[in-house]
């Protein structure tokens, strides 16, 4: 009788103090109390068994999830009265998880918002909230961490969106300028995913390099970009050591486009026994060969007689690695995820919160899924690039 008093002394207490609290804390206070109290009378009954702490679940209790500790026992599966029959218990995890379905069918975070107000589900704005921040975070640890100094390759591509402006309805274009990167021992990363507003330029370009100097990028083998103006000087400034690669899939892209049918027919076979060559030497020849085949007057002609080396330095790595360094088909491969995103938003991102908030979750998917580890190809040959790349850099080292 007198642990009884006491344990209704203290719960008293407890009661007086607890009742100026906000309902989830005090449902959460209650709902422990009344477990413990209920095991304390169970045991009595049952001496054969003991307390074992609690566990964590939650009670929905209306629109309102509460957050429960649940007294157990050892040896018995002991259950408070107060969880009604049938209790499907649900993490914390469950209802976050439930939120992140909810939001990736939406088209944006507020009609994600809107529709949970409008129906009866075991979420509030909360859940929603922790969701979007850990994508949201996670992104912006991506574009501010610290880099590897060295890398094997780096990856360059501007992708063109559309998004809502803050003020208003209006939806203006932007471009997001995705970096990614290669290690040495060949595990893809993603170095940024920086999005200003207008079309892609020069000058936004330079921005983004910049920003990868600033945390920590210093010494690469190969960077491999597209065409577009300025950006060969740019790379070539901030990486002096590098190999530059211009796409080749863009290169017959424009071939087809500038050249009659029968001058691309024969660029495009010689070519692929180009792609093929045993050294980077070799290739170069057959390419200044392939070259001369074709109208010396045409200003596309001209331009790849001007960067011939810039369209066969994949040639100087191991054959494993030539399909990937030759094109920036790794980089648009990661520009389609984004316009899938895109789409599922109706067409355009609804506001900077919601398009960070997809580029997190892709991010998140491909670093922790896919590009976890480094595909076996490039790890067979990671002793070679390790080679290449203290060949190349070790007068920086003295």
């Amino acid at each position: 009788m007198k642990q009884d008093n006491l344990f209704t002394e203290k719960f008293l207490e407890g009661l007086e103090k607890w009742t100026e609290s906000g309902p989830q804390e005090f449902f959460s206070w209650l709902f422990k109390n009344l477990g413990l109290a209920h095991r304390t009378v169970y045991l009595k009954h049952h001496p054969e068994d003991k307390g074992n702490g609690f566990y964590k679940r939650n009670l929905q209790i209306g629109a309102l999830p509460i957050p429960l500790e649940v007294a157990r026992t050892r040896y018995t599966k002991f259950r408070p009265f107060f969880l009604p029959p049938g209790h499907t218990s649900y993490l914390p995890e469950d209802y976050l998880q439930l939120a992140f379905s909810f939001l990736l069918g939406a088209r944006s975070i507020e009609s994600a918002s809107r529709a949970l107000q409008n129906l009866n589900l075991p979420l509030n704005q909360d859940y929603l909230n922790e969701v979007i921040e850990e994508f949201v975070t996670y992104l912006e640890t991506i574009n501010s961490s610290p880099l590897p100094s060295d890398l094997a390759a780096v990856f360059l591509d501007g992708k063109s969106i559309r998004q809502k402006v803050k003020e208003g309805n209006e939806v203006r274009e932007y471009t997001t300028y995705v970096a990614l990167g290669l290690t040495l021992d060949g595990r893809k990363l993603i170095l940024g995913l920086y999005t200003f507003e207008g079309q892609e330029s020069k000058e936004n370009w330079k921005r983004v390099l910049e920003k990868l100097i600033q945390r920590g990028l210093r010494r690469v083998l190969i960077v491999i970009h597209d065409d577009f103006p300025g950006l060969s000087s740019l790379t070539q400034a901030f990486f002096p050591g590098a190999d530059i690669q211009l796409c080749t899939v863009h290169l017959l892209r424009n071939a087809r486009r500038h050249l009659s049918r029968e001058h691309y027919r024969t660029f495009r076979d010689y070519f692929q026994s180009i792609k093929n060559s045993l050294t980077y030497e070799e290739g170069l020849r057959l390419f200044e060969s392939l070259l001369e085949k074709l109208p010396q007057g045409m200003d596309f002609v001209r331009r790849m007689v001007r960067r011939k080396e810039h369209y066969l330095a994949f040639l100087k790595y191991p054959r494993e690695l030539r399909p990937l360094f030759s094109s920036t088909n790794l980089v648009e491969g990661f520009n389609r995820k984004i316009e899938e995103a895109e789409r599922a938003c109706g067409g355009y991102f609804h506001s900077e919160r919601d398009r960070n908030f997809r580029y997190g979750l892709l991010a998140k998917e491909l670093l922790e899924g896919r590009w976890r580890r480094p595909n076996w190809k490039y790890r067979e040959v990671a002793h070679i690039l390790r080679y290449l790349f203290e060949e190349r850099f070790s007068k920086d080292d003295h």
